[in-house]
């Protein structure tokens, strides 16, 4: 098998020209005669925004974005796009791009498109307003999930969508707010996380893995609501060995939800807060208290 061939962008250059690129790193090579040609790598290794339009044709073929660099999409970038250590890909065109992997250290700015693939991402940041949209399935989170205020998670009809995250969640005040059956899945794996908040919260269900603790955190000096639930379902599943951290907020669990239904023991630590539970669930809610 044919090893890929490797071309460098050069400084300050326009990405969408053959000509900013070249065989070597230092510049001095040939550039390519194709983007089209499956099986060619494009690392970018200075700061770099794309200005126009580009298209790197292959299944092979990628966009490298080198450690510690940042990538501006400012335009269609169509193609794979690997990111790198410490780098920053912003995007900030409404077009959907294609990660093929992203270290975990590094971040992805969605500061204009209204959808967010299915990825397995490092740090991600949602800018701009209103709603993100989000696929069905299970979106990775390997550092902080961010959303700017304003910006709310829509996630697939039927309560589909999941977002597994490994560090905290913050977000902005004055959240968009959905439909209940677009009400996304917060599922947090093992060790110490935030849900940062300005405002109340609205989401399908929340799930903390054995060893977790999530605390609910309410940013602006008054008590805030967590609703959790829809007519799929939802609620409150927390693995044993986990807690979940009210605090003096306010822990709402509505329409079919439910808490701990397949009798797992994770706790519930609440001071000065509340819990209603008005769920019309057919499953039994276990609740054990820290």
């Amino acid at each position: 098998t044919q090893s890929p061939q490797n071309f460098y962008s050069k400084p300050s250059s326009d990405l969408s020209q053959l000509s900013s690129w070249s065989l070597t790193s230092d510049g001095t090579g040939p550039s390519p005669t194709s983007f089209g040609y499956n099986g060619q790598y494009f690392t970018i290794q200075n700061t770099q925004t794309l200005t126009n339009s580009l298209t790197i044709g292959g299944n092979v073929s990628r966009v490298i974005v080198n450690d510690g660099i940042t990538l501006n999409v400012s335009q269609p970038l169509t193609g794979t796009i690997r990111v790198g250590s410490n780098s920053v890909v912003n995007i900030n065109v409404d077009y959907q791009p294609i990660f093929e992997t992203i270290a975990v250290n590094s971040t992805v700015n969605f500061n204009t498109y209204s959808n967010v693939p299915v990825a397995n991402y490092g740090n991600l940041v949602l800018n701009g307003s209103g709603l993100k949209n989000v696929s069905a399935g299970t979106l990775q989170i390997q550092g902080n999930l961010t959303l700017a205020s304003g910006v709310g998670l829509k996630g697939a009809p039927s309560n589909a969508t999941t977002l597994v995250v490994t560090g905290d969640v913050n977000f902005g005040s004055a959240v968009a707010q959905v439909a209940s059956d677009n009400r996304v899945v917060l599922q947090f794996t093992n060790g110490l996380h935030n849900i940062n908040t300005s405002s109340d919260q609205f989401l399908n269900k929340v799930t903390a893995n054995t060893g977790a603790t999530v605390t609910f955190n309410n940013l602006s000096g008054s008590p805030k609501s967590l609703n959790l639930g829809s007519l799929n379902g939802g609620g409150l599943d927390l693995a044993n060995g986990s807690t979940f951290v009210v605090g003096s907020n306010n822990l709402v669990l509505t329409d079919k939800s439910t808490v701990n239904p397949s009798n797992t023991t994770g706790e519930i630590s609440i001071s000065n807060g509340s819990i209603q539970f008005t769920s019309t669930a057919n499953n039994d809610a276990n609740f054990y208290f820290a």
